[in-house]
C-alpha cells in the first residue's frame, strides 16, 4: 500500500511566530533540525531537536497528530526536512521561511538538559507548582536587587516593573494550586513548599547577567526578561516531555502558555519603548 503524501507548507516567520502567540505550545509541534552546537546557542521555545542527518532513521519520533512547524539557520535544511515528512504522509508540515535568521527575539539557550536537574519527573501537580512558585519569586527577588543596585531612573523604574510582573505570576501560579487543593487557605501554604532556590528558566542569575552584558537603558532590562520568559516556557515544555502522569502534562502546559502570555505581554511593553522614542 503507497503512503498518502502532501505537499509541506511554507511561512514567513512573522507569521509563524503569530500563530504561536495565539497558540497553547502543546497544540503545534516545533522542529528543530539544526545541529546540537546551534540549537544550544538558541533555539524556538518548546522545540524539539532533530538533525536533519538523523531525520530518516528517526522519523517515526515525530508526532503525527498535531501540526508540525519545522526550522533550521536559513530555511534550507528545514525545506528539505518538511519534504522528507511530507512523503512519509505526516498530514500537516509547515516549513518556517528564512529560518532562526528570520526571527527575531524570544528564544531560549543551552541543550535539552538545561534546567532538567530541579525535575524528576514524577512530581504531581502540587510540586509542579510549587517549583514555578519558586522560580517566580526568586526571579522577582533578582529584578528587585536589579533596581536596588541601578544608579538610572528609568532602569529602575523598569525593573520594578518587572518584579511587579514576578507578583502577579505568582498569584497565577497560586490560584492554580488553589483549584486543586482548595483546602489551602493561603498563599502562605504553597510558599511554604516552594523550597527550590532556582530562577525561571533554570538557570542562574550569574548566567542570566553574563549574557545580558550590561543594562543601559529600558529596552536592555526588557530584552533580558523577554529570554527569560522564553527559557521558562521552554523549561515547562521539556519538564512536560519527561512528566509521569496526564494531571502534571496538563499542568506543566498551563504553565508554558502562561509563559507565552507572559512574553507577549513583554514585547508589547517593548513596542511601546519603540513608539516613545519616534
Amino acid at each position: 500500500m503507497s503512503k498518502a503524501t502532501t505537499s509541506p507548507k511554507n511561512a514567513e516567520a512573522a507569521d509563524i511566530r503569530a500563530m504561536l502567540a495565539r497558540t497553547r505550545p502543546d497544540a503545534v509541534t516545533v522542529l528543530d533540525v539544526r545541529q546540537d552546537w546551534e540549537y544550544q546557542e538558541f533555539h524556538l521555545p518548546g522545540a524539539v531537536h532533530l538533525p536533519l542527518a538523523d531525520l530518516e532513521d528517526r522519523m517515526g519520533e515525530v508526532p503525527r497528530d498535531k501540526p508540525l512547524v519545522i526550522y533550521c539557520h536559513s530555511g534550507r535544511r528545514s525545506a528539505a526536512a518538511a519534504s522528507l515528512l511530507a512523503a512519509e504522509g505526516h498530514p500537516d508540515v509547515t516549513n518556517m521561511l528564512g529560518g532562526i535568521m528570520a526571527w527575531r527575539g524570544g528564544t531560549a539557550v543551552g541543550g535539552p538538559d538545561t534546567g532538567m536537574q530541579h525535575y524528576r519527573g514524577d512530581e504531581t501537580p502540587g510540586e509542579i507548582l510549587a517549583l514555578a512558585f519558586a522560580m517566580e519569586r526568586e526571579l522577582g527577588a533578582f529584578y528587585e536587587g536589579l533596581a536596588a543596585g541601578s544608579q538610572d531612573e528609568e532602569l529602575r523604574k523598569t525593573f520594578r516593573q518587572l518584579a511587579g510582573f514576578e507578583d502577579k505570576h505568582k498569584l497565577v501560579v497560586y490560584h492554580l494550586y488553589k483549584s486543586l487543593h482548595p483546602e489551602s487557605a493561603s498563599i502562605e501554604d504553597l510558599a511554604s513548599k516552594a523550597v527550590a532556590k532556582v530562577m525561571e528558566g533554570g538557570r542562574a542569575a550569574g548566567e542570566v547577567l553574563a549574557e545580558a552584558k550590561g543594562f543601559e537603558q529600558a529596552h536592555d532590562a526588557l530584552d533580558m526578561a523577554m529570554g527569560v520568559e522564553a527559557q521558562a516556557l521552554d523549561l515547562y515544555m521539556r519538564y512536560a516531555a519527561v512528566a509521569g502522569s496526564v494531571e502534571a502534562v496538563d499542568t506543566l502546559h498551563q504553565l508554558a502558555n502562561e509563559e507565552r502570555g507572559h512574553l507577549r505581554a513583554l514585547a508589547a511593553l517593548m513596542d511601546k519603548l519603540g513608539d516613545k522614542r519616534e
